[in-house]
């Protein structure tokens, strides 16, 4: 029998659950997200420090302290928010739209139906809020290098070679708002010869080593984005994002809605006229799964997608002609590796977040009231 219509105002609230659910748990794991981030864009080898995980931490930890692993986590939640608001609801409409469609209730859709269901809302958050995530991705790969330069003890790495920073290093102004220099040219990678990348950014010592993470920066990121292409810019990566968010989004509410159903059906009591509902740790669980099968399938278009967002940024100075561009230069230089670095911090990161967004997805929709669905 097809499911009963909620009235409007209760389907609005799946769409609040969601973003409640992805603003608490991008914060709690927004440090794994920064390593995560540089592991996979630090691929010079004056930053090859930061494709460990460990050495990842010590130099956000040296650069801005504890502020630091939540540098990007404004933005991070302005993207998230509004994503996972966009993503459950869609995901609701479309189970429905697709139960009506074939006349059936949405506890026994299909596999494949969920898998489209769950496309559908991928690819409907992604379009809406893919600026907020290229901008997240320029501020998080950003690693102020005089930190390592300017360090006695801690000389810089180019085409592996030890060197000292240069002695006429230029002494850039500061914004009265913020740590970074009041221009952005002024930290963009500067091309010398035939297309190889130096660094710009090695300020006087008596400047301030660490940059705050401000409404200054958040503009005078857009700001240098805007400058450096338009529009455009800001959907730089649009391609390979679409092309990871249908496997990806698919697979993981496919997999979380059918574990969920099924767990639903050995709980129920056939005698009960009130939906069964399943515990915060069968959630857990059950995203754990749905977000290992969908993230670890799709990575390698994820760190694509990365490289693309943070090419020309100081810690990540090559350009890429495109999507292909990317692959094959990863390859050549980097091997299948290439496209698996920083999996393990990304699984971390992933696995709980995911994980904590169900939970508060389910836990939200019951105190809002919005109906089981079953």
């Amino acid at each position: 029998m097809p499911s009963v219509e909620p009235i409007p105002q209760m389907r609005l609230r799946s769409f609040l659950a969601g973003a409640i659910s992805g603003a608490v748990s991008r914060t709690t794991v927004a440090p794994l997200e920064r390593i995560q981030c540089l592991m996979n864009t630090q691929t010079h080898r004056e930053f090859r420090f930061s494709r460990d995980f460990v050495d990842s931490v010590r130099a956000i930890w040296k650069q801005d302290h504890l502020r630091g692993f939540w540098r990007g986590n404004l933005v991070n939640v302005l993207r998230i928010a509004p994503s996972m608001s966009i993503t459950f609801g869609v995901f609701e409409e479309a189970k429905r739209a697709l139960a009506r469609l074939e006349g059936v209730s949405i506890k026994d859709l299909s596999p494949g139906d969920r898998f489209v269901a769950g496309a559908m809302a991928g690819l409907s958050s992604m379009t809406v809020t893919y600026p907020f995530e290229v901008v997240q991705v320029r501020m998080m790969a950003t690693i102020n290098v005089r930190d390592t330069a300017q360090g006695s003890s801690t000389p810089i790495f180019r085409q592996g070679k030890a060197m000292e920073p240069p002695v006429s290093s230029p002494t850039y102004p500061m914004s009265p708002k913020s740590n970074f220099p009041s221009s952005a040219s002024q930290v963009r990678s500067v091309n010398t010869g035939a297309g190889q990348a130096t660094n710009a950014f090695f300020g006087s010592p008596r400047l301030h080593s660490r940059p705050v993470l401000s409404t200054s920066l958040i503009l005078e990121t857009v700001r240098s984005m805007w400058r450096e292409g338009g529009v455009k810019r800001f959907y730089r990566g649009l391609v390979p994002s679409m092309l990871g968010i249908v496997p990806y989004a698919g697979l993981n509410l496919m997999t979380y809605e059918t574990l969920k159903q099924a767990y639903l059906s050995r709980i129920r009591d056939p005698s009960s006229t009130s939906p069964a509902s399943p515990s915060p740790f069968a959630l857990l669980g059950i995203g754990v799964v749905a977000t290992a099968t969908g993230a670890s399938v799709t990575y390698p278009l994820s760190a694509v997608r990365q490289r693309l967002q943070a090419q020309g940024t100081v810690s990540h100075p090559q350009m890429y002609a495109g999507m292909r561009d990317v692959f094959v230069r990863t390859f050549r230089n980097e091997g299948i590796k290439g496209f698996y670095r920083g999996l393990p911090a990304s699984l971390a990161k992933a696995l709980p977040s995911a994980s904590i967004s169900y939970v508060i997805y389910e836990v939200a929709k019951d105190a809002l009231g919005v109906p089981k669905g079953e």
